[in-house]
């Protein structure tokens, strides 16, 4: 049996690897699942919090599922981007915290939580801030190795943010300037 956190609340974090809304495959071999990244500000206070939070609950988790954290820990879903090598659009000295889920999507929620959001609403979206809702478990099966896993439970969108490359909504605003007062409405008839 493998032992689990406590549910870990991620508030107001950068939203990366979003891929909530269709599950996808990690590698050839994998089930698809949903998946998404938090990236929290290891210079704010409220981040600092969460990040010991974080850190307490790994540690507790390792000493109850093997007595000390391993020395061969096959992995872990956080750490620092910097220290890690991870040279990611927006995570330059940020801390991840990454998660998923399968089979079932995670509930996509609005600042109100009982407002249920879906794709086509255009949020959340990668680079946006979202208050994330998520769990560790020791992962003890032999095949792997010990590594400690992530589970995104839900999603609340929280404030807008400057989307990652390819992600986010498109404002027309933003991409076409005002041209109703450039064409006569009927001149295309008139040829």
């Amino acid at each position: 049996m493998s032992v689990n956190s406590e549910k870990i609340l991620l508030p107001d974090v950068r939203l990366s690897y979003a891929n909530i809304w269709r599950p996808r495959k990690f590698d050839d071999d994998s089930e698809p699942r949903f998946e998404a990244t938090g990236l929290l500000d290891p210079t704010l206070e409220k981040h600092q919090k969460t990040i010991a939070k974080i850190t307490s609950e790994f540690e507790r988790i390792c000493k109850e599922q093997w007595g000390k954290v391993p020395q061969k820990l096959k992995g872990k879903p956080f750490g620092l981007a910097d220290e890690d090598e991870l040279e990611y659009d927006g995570w330059a000295g940020m801390f991840y915290f990454a998660a998923n889920t399968k089979p079932t999507r995670p509930k996509i929620v609005d600042r109100n939580p009982n407002i249920v959001l879906t794709e086509e609403d255009g949020r959340p979206y990668a680079g946006c801030y979202v208050n994330l809702s998520v769990q560790m478990w020791a992962d003890a099966r032999k095949v792997y190795g010990p590594r400690i896993n992530g589970t995104l439970r839900a999603i609340q969108f929280y404030r807008d943010g400057e989307a990652f490359s390819g992600a986010g909504p498109i404002n027309a605003a933003d991409e076409f300037e005002d041209v109703s007062d450039e064409v006569d409405d009927g001149s295309f008839l008139d040829d």
